[in-house]
């Protein structure tokens, strides 16, 4: 059976640096997607040194790091602004709190292979391997579906208003996104009895691989992760953007800006922002990984290394998107700013928010 080397989480340039002749690459979200090097033009070169392989490889160094500390640092931020100050009291306060959990869990096990990827033996701990390739799907399962659900919550009340008078309540929403991480943890628990952590074929340092007995089995699995952790999501907040503008063009409900309380556009601009976001550092990565799959299975051709470096370019992205979900709250929100200075003692003025008349509207930020 070959061994598997290089990830997702690595370069191109360094995957092939460490991994040139042996008999295969994997890689999806970091550890899973197994491919050939038979069909590759990586063992059919000499390895000679791109420019674009070098920009992959120094964003690799250097850009994965950034992301994840930025990321990190603006998730726990909210984190605690959300759950120390009244806004825990808001319904879709709790949506807002699973997105940052999920974005700062996603980014730990980035930054665990990152570590890994410069020579840290960090899968010599017991269970650890299994756990992250466990953490490796949920917590991007519950971001993006928590994103996603809280999105069609907030539209539909934009359409019919009051119709759901449980989005009022802090605790219905305590209860959803309980339930949401329960099913997702239920869904991906098979991950833990699928992958060991083995040695590498050229040095000590233990990889976190699948184990072989597995690997067909999970081959199909990775698929249907793709589909639905970037293909699905990408249709339905597509559809959302569709729905939004048109209700606004034809002027249904409050969608109509003139009809809305601030608060309740604020949370309508940062569902948007969650919206665009996707569309813009995760689509173009599900629409890669399938396309390269179909290439692969349907039509045995051979990925290039431009396909490939490709494809890690968009892994950055990936993980971009995790990094700035945390940042909206701040940009967009007054209130939540509000509050966050207020935790450090500032005192800011804030702007009247009933100033105009506005019909009663749901408490959601």
């Amino acid at each position: 059976m070959a061994i598997p080397c290089g990830t997702a989480n690595e370069s191109a340039y360094s995957a092939n640096a460490r991994c040139y002749g042996q008999s295969a690459v994997r890689f999806f979200f970091m550890e899973n997607f197994i491919m050939r090097t038979s069909n590759s033009t990586y063992s059919q070169r000499q390895y000679n040194i791109s420019m674009l392989e070098t920009v992959v490889w120094c964003m690799q160094l250097y850009l994965v790091p950034c992301i994840v500390v930025v990321g990190v640092s603006a998730g726990v931020t909210c984190f605690v602004v959300f759950l120390r100050t009244r806004l825990r009291k808001k319904f879709f306060t709790h949506f807002l709190v699973c997105v940052c959990f999920g974005s700062c869990g996603f980014l730990s096990v980035v930054f665990l292979t990152w570590m890994s990827g410069q020579g840290l033996n960090v899968y010599s701990a017991p269970g650890l391997c299994q756990m992250y390739a466990f953490c490796n799907h949920f917590f991007p399962f519950l971001t993006v579906w928590t994103s996603v659900l809280g999105a069609y919550l907030i539209l539909w009340d934009s359409i019919k208003p009051r119709s759901l008078t449980w989005m009022d309540s802090a605790g219905k929403a305590k209860l959803i996104v309980i339930s949401m991480a329960l099913f997702g943890f239920t869904i991906y628990s098979y991950k833990t009895w699928t992958h060991y952590g083995a040695h590498h074929i050229n040095h000590d340092q233990l990889i976190c691989k699948v184990i072989p007995e597995n690997e067909a089995m999970m081959g199909i699995m990775n698929i249907l992760d793709i589909v639905f952790l970037t293909v699905v999501p990408s249709v339905l907040f597509l559809v959302f953007d569709i729905i939004l503008v048109g209700t606004k063009l034809y002027g249904r409900g409050k969608v109509r800006l003139q009809n809305c309380s601030p608060r309740h556009r604020e949370v309508l601009k940062m569902v948007v922002a969650h919206s665009v976001c996707f569309h813009l550092l995760v689509t173009p990565r599900g629409i890669s990984m399938l396309e390269f799959i179909i290439n692969q299975r349907a039509y045995d051709r051979r990925p290039t290394v431009e396909e490939i470096l490709s494809i890690n370019l968009f892994q950055f992205f990936f993980y971009a998107y995790f990094a700035v979900l945390a940042v909206f709250p701040i940009i967009i929100s007054e209130k939540f700013r509000y509050y966050l200075f207020s935790l450090f003692g500032f005192r800011l003025r804030r702007t009247p928010s009933y100033s105009v008349r506005t019909r009663q509207l749901p408490l959601f930020l």
